[in-house]
């Protein structure tokens, strides 16, 4: 009887072992050719499938909603995928892309000639993009927000008129070889936690990065990691319009009610304000103060040379400089090697 029971007991284990490979579906790679929609082709993925996008121009904007998907631009004989956002009747669409799932990764677009956003990735976890190139794309190249771990690798973004790669309530960063150039701001990150920056070029914006705490509680402002990075003429975008409050024209690196944030390694030069200012933030808050800078080891040369009208404004008795500190918050240290100019001086410590 004993027996009966276990051998009953096996079949049935194999029987549902059976059911459950049989079930296990193979993930789908879907092939698309210029003149199909990618949306379309969406709609029948599944989490895990892959779209591999042959080049050509794409007149579209796309919504990922499925988990999972890789979205890759492939490149044959030198030609690319390019996401072209201008209409027939000369009008533009507003974004390329829009990210509304989970472990999404997308890789390989030319994005060209929208009027808000290249890429917009909220309220969704674990996304990548890679090799992605943005112009013309209205006020942001990239943005993303109130999510963990992003990573952004490889991508250059240009022409944006606000922030050519935007994130906001952001835990978990990781942003790599990225060149950011001719927007009004290359890099802002707004009230994110544990973002690192290496190897990349932040030149020729208006200002190059702002790192800004905006009072919201929901992601503490803290440990922003740059090196190896060349942040260098920024004060020459082509952009006008100044935002004091999300830095002055002609600084490199703004850091404004941040703690914890390293700066090493890198090439600041030709920032024609500051290389880089640490004041304390605007918003009336108890932690409004940039605590634990510690800026070291890096490489300066003709910062501050022609101020911007709205920091001389500001700050009249204070000169462009390599190194700006307003003097509160408490554990900034400002260790550099070579003659510089700070303000205040004697700033430099060995």
């Amino acid at each position: 009887m004993k027996m009966r029971d276990g051998i009953w007991l096996l079949v049935c284990v194999l029987a549902l072992m059976a059911t459950v490979q049989a079930e296990a579906r193979t993930p789908k790679i879907f092939t698309i050719n210029p003149g199909q929609s990618i949306q379309e082709v969406l709609t029948l993925s599944e989490p895990g499938d892959t779209l591999q996008i042959m080049p050509g121009e794409y007149h579209q904007s796309v919504t990922i909603k499925t988990e999972g998907v890789l979205l890759i631009g492939m490149e044959l004989g030198g030609k690319h995928v390019v996401f072209n956002g201008m209409k027939e009747d000369g009008q533009m669409r507003e974004v390329a892309l829009k990210i509304e799932a989970d472990n999404v990764r997308i890789q390989g677009l030319h994005i060209q000639d929208y009027t808000r956003s290249g890429v917009i990735a909220y309220n969704h976890d674990n996304i990548s993009i890679r090799d992605v190139s943005t112009s013309n794309t209205g006020t942001f190249g990239i943005l993303s927000g109130r999510a963990l771990n992003l990573e952004v690798s490889r991508c250059i973004i240009r022409d944006a008129s606000d922030t050519g790669l935007a994130m906001d309530l952001i835990r978990g960063a990781t942003l790599q070889s990225v060149e950011l150039y001719q927007n009004a701001i290359g890099l802002g990150v707004f009230d994110c936690a544990n973002v690192t920056l290496s190897d990349s070029s932040i030149h020729n914006n208006t200002v190059g990065i702002t790192l800004e705490d905006k009072g919201d509680k929901e992601v503490a402002a803290e440990h922003v990691n740059i090196s190896h990075c060349r942040i260098t003429g920024n004060g020459n975008g082509q952009f006008e319009a100044e935002k004091p409050m999300h830095g002055f024209r002609g600084v490199g690196l703004y850091i404004q009610g941040y703690s914890h944030v390293e700066t090493s390694n890198s090439f600041l030069d030709l920032n024609t304000t500051h290389g880089i200012m640490v004041v304390k933030s605007p918003v009336e808050a108890p932690d409004n103060l940039s605590n634990h800078a510690y800026i070291h080891h890096n490489t300066y040369s003709g910062n501050g040379e022609e101020p911007s009208e709205a920091f001389t404004n500001k700050y009249p008795t204070v000169p462009g400089a390599d190194i700006y500190w307003d003097g509160t918050g408490e554990g900034n240290r400002f260790q550099e090697i070579g003659e510089l100019k700070t303000s205040p001086e004697r700033l430099i410590t060995k």
